[in-house]
């Protein structure tokens, strides 16, 4: 996804960003299909084409939001409206979640498309006002790369390391799953998690929008304690109280780290900010990749204690990114870039 991420900057350049959406939805349909059919006869192209189409659409649309939220977004918003997306990624997951589980169980997996069709239809419809096409004064390719070898920016630091905190959101539920071992009670704590993570996902995204670095210190402090208590406590309802708490922080913190992100961005005045969001990224599936080799290569003598080296990797990760944030000079009342002002 990494190396195919510069395609959104040449395509949004010659179709649009509702055109990028469009190819990426379809994308997601064609993947839906190919994975459902597939089967452990199939040749090994197959999985080949199936790679490709499943990392196509994020390449494509993963720098979209930031870009879009540079271009219409205020500056002293823009916390509030990540927390609002952040709010409306719950309840949507929450909803998908359980239409997908009756539509698989039912076996009415005609409808389950025609209502996902409908869905990315509509996902068009709304961002079509919104649509636009960004800049392309070199090869998109070339000035990713270049941007990353040779700029030194906080920006693609915070993002690098941002993998860490991503791997460790992802092994988390397997972690749970793992030290639980109760396949009934493990759903109710995903369930219970999801339904009360609106609250502070809102309630900190008021706070960012006054004060982003307190907020920001206060979210890494409170994530980096969860972290420690999935290594120092054992205890079945504790990892069950604390993977609820780890959900709603993780919520918040993702949505915060993006504010500032999207923040950095103002700084690079002379980068377009769809390439600059591009370059994001990149830089993320990069380092995601490398932190995973490693990762795997230390499991291979430590076992299941890796786990906990990933939680106490995260907690460092949050000390380093809370000193780049206290280091940079970002303001709630920094404003876009004339050429990210909005007017069409």
């Amino acid at each position: 996804m990494g190396l195919l991420s510069p395609i959104t900057v040449s395509f949004a350049n010659k179709i649009g960003i509702v055109g990028c959406t469009l190819i990426a939805n379809i994308l997601r349909l064609l993947q839906s299909v190919l994975t459902i059919s597939y089967s452990v006869d199939y040749h090994f192209s197959y999985l080949i084409l199936l790679t490709v189409v499943m990392s196509l659409p994020g390449a494509i649309t993963n720098p979209i939001g930031d870009s879009l939220s540079h271009k219409y977004v205020n500056q002293q918003h823009r916390s509030k409206y990540n927390s609002i997306l952040s709010v409306a990624k719950i309840l949507g997951a929450g909803f998908a979640s359980a239409f997908i589980a009756w539509g698989v169980t039912a076996g009415n997996t005609v409808l389950l498309y025609l209502v996902i069709a409908v869905s990315f239809l509509l996902e068009i419809i709304f961002i079509l006002p919104l649509s636009y096409k960004p800049d392309k004064k070199q090869s998109a390719y070339k000035s990713a790369f270049k941007f990353i070898l040779h700029e030194k920016s906080a920006y693609a630091v915070v993002y690098a390391l941002m993998s860490v905190t991503i791997i460790e959101r992802l092994l988390i539920p397997l972690y749970i799953y793992i030290a639980i071992n109760d396949f009934k009670f493990f759903s109710l704590i995903l369930i219970f998690s999801l339904t009360v993570q609106i609250v502070p996902v809102i309630f900190f995204g008021i706070l960012a929008d006054i004060n982003q670095r307190k907020t920001i210190t206060v979210v890494s402090i409170m994530k980096s304690v969860s972290s420690l208590v999935f290594i120092f406590f054992q205890n079945k309802f504790a990892l069950s109280l604390n993977k609820t708490f780890n959900d709603n922080i993780d919520k918040v913190y993702r949505s915060v780290t993006d504010t500032y992100l999207q923040t950095l961005m103002l700084k690079h005045q002379n980068v377009d900010k769809t390439l600059l969001a591009t370059v994001g990224q990149m830089t993320l599936c990069f380092a995601e990749v490398v932190w995973l080799c490693l990762f795997a290569l230390i499991s291979m003598f430590v076992g299941e204690i890796i786990f906990y080296i990933i939680f106490a990797t995260a907690i460092g990760v949050n000390i380093i990114i809370n000193v780049i944030v206290a280091k940079s000079k970002i303001s709630a009342t920094d404003k876009p870039n004339p050429e990210c002002s909005g007017k069409r």
